[in-house]
């Protein structure tokens, strides 16, 4: 599974959300999904992440998401710690309404996996490899 990433509609806000470095243009990033998705035989997942940038343009986002042609959209907005203000359930509904006929799971719906805390030797055995594969 391959997860790629398309955050804007247009360079200017690509550069903006993005900070892409120099020489980097969206229209080469779109097209070189697409072309890895042809080619890629396994299962491509392509994760949106809406902040208050480019929530208005979940449309324009959308139509380039269907040119790449992902198994499903990660429709998401930051909900840990980030200097940018995560945009609300609601908002991602009707910005979810922009892929219509996609596959879509969104960051508010996804059930949340259980993480445990470990500290000190425990932490350490997990993290170790099982003695027959250090052999």
């Amino acid at each position: 599974m391959v997860v790629g990433s398309l955050d804007a509609p247009n360079e200017e806000l690509f550069k903006k959300i993005n900070k892409p470095c120099d020489g980097l243009r969206l229209d080469d990033v779109v097209d070189g999904m697409a072309k890895f998705r042809s080619d890629f035989g396994g299962k491509f997942s392509l994760e949106v992440m809406f902040v208050s940038e480019n929530k208005d343009f979940a449309r324009e986002i959308a139509d380039l998401a269907r040119k790449i042609g992902p198994d499903e959209i990660q429709i998401n907005t930051p909900l840990r710690s980030s200097p940018v203000k995560p945009l609300t359930r609601e908002e991602l509904v009707k910005i979810q309404e922009s892929f219509e006929g996609m596959k879509v799971s969104m960051v508010y719906e996804v059930e949340k996996k259980k993480v445990e805390k470990v500290v000190g030797e425990e932490k350490v055995n997990r993290l170790k490899r099982p003695k027959e594969e250090r052999e």
